[in-house]
């Protein structure tokens, strides 16, 4: 065994990759480090009794591509391996979802990968090595990277695995030629109109002659330290969060108080695992709107911003929502009437007998003799009011609304049971005390919310 070919081995022992007797799908486009990797895996196949199967996904983007098919086909044949080739619409894919090429060819590569290691429940085994972890790691941090980005890649992702992670282009160049294996070059890997082929061919090979020829390693170096602390802080994470934060049905609300009682940074972390919930992504998000977030938490009073993937922040009553779309209000009028059909009245005789008046929350009886009418179910408007004491004090419904902490995007939506500008009762609140039944009443109105009677 080589010492590449131990080092893989290792790494895959170590990061518990495949289990004895494990399928393994592997990826196969015929460049250097795909060509080292399906090697590795085929001389491995009956020590750790793999089942190994080959997909390449062809782009036709390129004249060489059906060149590199061939070649995947011969290599597979002459090893007994099986492969699927996989005809990828890549232009097509990046004009419909208006993203560039590279980006449309990875998400139909990774659509591939995850098909055929579905069905047979095996793991995806990527080529990616060293200077892919490196490269990986400064594009982040130059486009804005946090703890997570700086990570770069892991070892084991879901069904995905990277036994070349630790392993530098040179070695597997020198592993190919000692195997007398050859490979194919793909010529836009020259093409600095790629971000990632200017940081491949100019930036890192620039820092490893002026800043430090250890670089790759450095940086592979720390990308594994961030994963160590990512990961521990994810833990933390998830604890503080427990306290402050609550999410149902892909709505998140955030106790504001007990949120600014914790750290700075604990509390960014939180409000990004709240934003990422809400949005049902990750993609798009970022210390942008983290920081948006902060400044809507510092104002007073009830304010609301719109952020990517459709997520409406609205802070109100010391509580931040996050919810997407319209979701937010919607699952909010659960809490409210929003139509006269919602509620149910029926006029009854009264004994007299005080102990008889039903004590449910969404229930009520009022003095149908003072009344006498049947009530109008209708949205509030300018001068409604509610009498709260017998003495004959009133607060609008407006102000009785906000003292409810009713959210504001809600106040005009619910249906109220009215008598002319006096609220009979608001649903879930207190009744009107100028139509309370009296001892004296003989006829009561009992009115029902019927979708919260208990």
């Amino acid at each position: 065994m080589t010492e590449l070919v131990s080092l893989v081995r290792d790494t895959m022992d170590r990061y518990h990759m495949a289990e004895r007797g494990s399928a393994v799908v592997t990826g196969l486009s015929g460049g250097a480090d795909s060509v080292c990797l399906f090697h590795i895996l085929a001389g491995l196949r009956e020590e750790m009794d793999l089942t190994l199967e080959a997909v390449h996904v062809n782009h036709g983007l390129r004249e060489t591509a059906f060149r590199d098919e061939d070649f995947c086909r011969d290599l597979c044949r002459r090893f007994g391996v099986p492969l699927t080739v996989v005809r990828a619409p890549v232009r097509a894919y990046a004009e419909e979802n208006r993203c560039g090429l590279e980006e449309a060819g990875r998400i139909l590569r990774r659509q591939a990968f995850e098909e055929a290691a579905r069905e047979k429940d095996a793991r995806i085994a990527l080529a990616h090595h060293m200077e892919d972890q490196a490269e990986t790691v400064l594009f982040n941090i130059c486009r804005g990277a946090s703890l997570a980005g700086i990570s770069g890649m892991k070892p084991v992702n879901g069904r995905v695995i990277r036994p070349l992670l630790f392993v530098t282009r040179p070695m597997i160049e020198d592993y190919l030629r000692s195997e007398q294996a050859s490979w194919q070059t793909d010529e836009t890997n020259a093409d600095p109109a790629y971000t990632r082929n200017r940081i491949r061919n100019t930036v890192l090979p620039s820092l490893e002659t002026l800043i430090n020829p250890g670089v790759i390693s450095h940086l592979s170096d720390l990308a594994k330290d961030a994963a160590d602390a990512e990961s521990y802080l994810e833990g933390q994470t998830v604890l503080a969060a427990a306290a402050c934060m609550e999410e149902e049905k892909g709505r998140v609300r955030i106790r504001i108080p007990s949120l600014l009682d914790l750290d700075p940074f604990m509390r960014r972390r939180i409000l990004y695992r709240g934003l990422s919930l809400a949005a049902g992504r990750k993609k798009d998000l970022g210390q942008v709107h983290v920081r948006m977030l902060e400044d809507l938490l510092a104002g007073g009073g009830s304010a609301s911003l719109s952020l990517p993937g459709g997520v409406k922040a609205l802070r109100e009553y010391g509580i931040l929502t996050l919810s997407r779309g319209g979701e937010g209000e919607a699952e909010d009028g659960e809490d409210y009437p929003l139509d006269p059909s919602e509620y149910s009245f029926r006029v009854l005789p009264f004994d007299g007998k005080m102990d008889s008046i039903p004590q449910m929350l969404y229930t009520k009886w009022l003095d149908y003799d003072k009344i006498r009418a049947i009530p109008v179910f209708r949205k509030r408007e300018k001068g409604d009011r509610l009498t709260i004491s017998e003495s004959g004090a009133s607060k609008t419904a407006a102000r009785y609304m906000i003292d409810c902490k009713v959210p504001a995007a809600l106040r005009d939506r619910i249906v109220l049971p009215m008598h002319g500008k006096e609220l009979l009762w608001f649903p879930g609140g207190r009744i009107s005390a100028a139509f309370k039944v009296t001892e004296a009443t003989k006829n009561v109105i009992e009115i029902t919310w019927k979708g919260r009677h208990k």
